[in-house]
């Protein structure tokens, strides 16, 4: 299951745009929230914004979570520096 989180929203890419430069894919198992949040926030620090770079948060069937609450919960335009 992927919870398929990019640094801003977007379906897909139109024609003639530019793809993101750089994917950062975070593959999981039921991973404590305080760290999938400090992860999540670490890599904003250094995102230069959605057309250059893609977020991916893809969870291996954790058992008795989800965590996609845990990935939308994280304000993406404030916690980014370079917005």
């Amino acid at each position: 299951m992927s919870a398929g989180i990019t640094s801003e929203p977007s379906a897909s890419v139109p024609n003639g745009a530019r793809a993101p430069v750089w994917s950062v894919m975070i593959p999981v198992y039921r991973p404590p929230e305080a760290y999938l949040r400090q992860c999540l926030e670490s890599v904003l620090q250094q995102d230069p914004g959605p057309e250059r770079m893609q977020i991916e948060v893809v969870d291996d069937c954790s058992p008795d979570m989800d965590v996609a609450p845990i990935v939308a919960a994280i304000d993406w335009k404030s916690t980014r520096l370079n917005s």
